[in-house]
């Protein structure tokens, strides 16, 4: 009878956990100073993609949303205030803390169940996307760290690609469409399991860094370095399901897209980046503006191309070591694999595109306005910000 009594109270207890994970919501699992991003501004547009909604639906979304961003930010400026104006001790700031979240946790929670109610019977598998989109685009933005930090549905919206739900059409389960909607639903499911353990293992880690027990900040932080790695497994999982259901032109798009988003995520560790992976190395836009005949200017263009191809060889087979060490959990070293001989390519096609220049232009290139992201810079503009 014992048995029987401790089996029910860990199914019961198991049950319990369940609920509470179906229940976590952004402000739990964000750091404080990123509590704005449980009702994001773009919030009723994801649920009016997701659930199909009517006119009449989309207008009630917005005001829903419009209302919650503005009691979220009534409760931000109240803690910034109060510790912009100071407050007696670290506990009284931490206090504050808790009790914006809290708030903001509420609005959030609100926010949910009043856009629930918007939704008819037909609509519930999307109303599930739709809190998988929120959670997930919110969180990749904190926590999407790893070989992969990129929402794939929305990038693939940008591409016009249209990912259908799974059994939504009437196409049968084996077709590409039906195919790829079912790799994009299992890699979203996976991915937000996987982002709100580690939302939870961080707040945690937080909560026992702010205490005094040592053997509960290691523990914490161990689990949360360990779902981070489960984090990267998923993202790398994510993008080959994903990936092997899409045309080979539409993967090598996302692949730019991906190798730009890594490469900015690493900046700071990396150095400067001369271009990101989708852009034309300043040296060869900074020729493009001079003036040269159209047949040098058809040579820079094959010359670009021929680069480009080879860089996205190049970033095929980086990628594919990046995500072999991701699901293996064997730490490598494919971050500076791609970044040498990155540069060394770069250096080449900087080199022959020059050579292409006759002497009167590579003096005129030699004085021209350096083309950076900000735009062109010389010294003119320089020496009328100084007067």
């Amino acid at each position: 009878m014992r048995g029987i009594r401790m089996w029910v109270w860990v199914l019961a207890a198991a049950v319990v956990c369940c609920a509470a994970r179906a229940d976590e919501l952004i402000a739990d699992l964000v750091p404080a100073e990123q509590v704005r991003r449980a009702v994001a501004a773009g919030t009723a547009e994801l649920f009016v993609e997701a659930v199909g909604a009517s006119k009449d639906q989309e207008e009630a979304a917005e005001a829903i949303v419009s209302g919650a961003r503005a009691a979220v930010q009534r409760e931000v400026n109240r803690h910034l205030r109060q510790i912009r104006t100071g407050v007696d001790s670290a506990e009284a700031g931490y206090a504050s803390e808790a009790q914006m979240v809290k708030a903001v946790r509420e609005v959030e929670q609100s926010m949910v169940e009043d856009m629930r109610a918007l939704t008819g019977e037909e609509q519930v598998a999307g109303f599930e996307r739709f809190e998988r989109d929120r959670r997930r685009g919110a969180l990749l933005g904190v926590y999407g760290r790893g070989p992969c930090p990129m929402d794939t549905r929305a990038e693939l919206r940008q591409l016009k690609v249209v990912v259908a739900e799974p059994g939504a059409t009437n196409a049968s389960s084996d077709s590409p469409e039906q195919l790829l909607a079912a790799a994009v639903t299992q890699s979203e499911k996976e991915l937000d399991r996987a982002l709100v353990a580690v939302g939870a293992a961080e707040q945690a880690y937080l909560k026992s860094a702010r205490g005094s027990d040592q053997d509960a900040q290691k523990a914490t932080r161990n689990e949360a370095n360990a779902a981070g790695d489960r984090l990267v497994r998923a993202q790398a999982l994510a993008w080959r399901r994903i990936t092997a259901r899409l045309e080979p032109a539409t993967v090598d798009v996302l692949l730019r897209v991906r190798g730009k988003r890594w490469f900015e995520q690493h900046r700071g560790s990396s150095g400067e980046l001369f271009f990101g992976s989708d852009e034309t190395p300043p040296t060869v836009r900074e020729v493009l503006r001079l003036e040269l005949t159209e047949a040098q200017r058809n040579a820079v263009v094959e010359r670009l191309a021929k680069f480009d191809a080879s860089y996205l060889a190049m970033l095929r087979a980086w990628t594919t070591k990046l995500d072999d060490e991701a699901v293996s959990g064997v730490r490598g070293n494919a971050h500076n694999q791609l970044l040498e001989p990155r540069d060394a390519l770069r250096k080449e096609l900087e080199k022959d595109v020059l050579a292409m220049l006759t002497d009167t232009q590579r003096q005129a290139y030699d004085v021209s306005p350096l083309v950076e992201k900000t735009g062109p810079w010389d010294v003119e503009e320089e020496r009328e910000g100084v007067r």
